[in-house]
């Protein structure tokens, strides 16, 4: 699985496993940022699908990749997870609806298991999150009002640095032991990660 898409839809399955019993939520699309949207707003005209579009991880691109002699690194990803919300709430109440029982649980699911992936790396996984409450507004992608037809509730992670594990298939996933988690890194040595 060497496509960058792929992997963050192989970790946001992992993710899925986790959160949802019915293993349906959260939901993944990956594309520029308008073109996602415009994708969210053709759904609302099914009556099926308009009901199948939150919570969301979505991977914007483009995304650089830096090619090596013997590696490949993605700088800067940009990752979003969303939930509709009401255009009513304040903030407290979109603590206590959105971010505290949806957005925050799911961002924990997401980093856990991107550290636990076979397939990226990163030497701290170091990034930026904001808290983006009813997210629209001057904000960095330069829109005024509401981003899409819904109102949104955000967690952006950014500046995500990842490399590629390359030649993966013959490395086991991660091993668990009663008191710590491990991985076998792409150099074969075993290494700790958190929970």
């Amino acid at each position: 699985m060497s496509n960058f898409v792929d992997i963050i839809g192989d970790i946001v399955t992992h993710v899925r496993h986790e959160y949802d019993t019915d293993m349906a939520e959260p939901y993944y699309m990956y594309g520029h940022p308008l073109e996602i949207f415009n994708i969210l707003a053709e759904m609302d005209q099914n009556e099926t699908f308009k009901y199948s579009k939150y919570p969301l991880i979505a991977l914007f691109q483009d995304f650089e990749e830096q090619n090596t002699k013997n590696t490949t690194t993605v700088n800067n990803v940009t990752i979003v997870i969303m939930v509709d919300t009401s255009t009513t709430f304040i903030a407290p109440t979109r603590y206590e609806t959105t971010f505290t029982p949806i957005l925050q649980p799911i961002y924990e699911l997401f980093i856990k298991h991107l550290k636990r992936s076979i397939y990226v790396t990163s030497e701290d996984y170091e990034h930026k999150k904001i808290d983006r409450l009813y997210w629209g507004k001057e904000d960095a992608f330069g829109n005024s009002g509401n981003i899409g037809n819904d109102a949104l509730d955000a967690i952006v992670i950014s500046g995500l640095n990842l490399r590629l594990i390359e030649n993966c298939k013959d490395v086991p996933d991660y091993r668990i032991t009663e008191d710590s988690i491990y991985r076998i890194t792409e150099d074969n040595k075993l290494r700790t990660i958190e929970n």
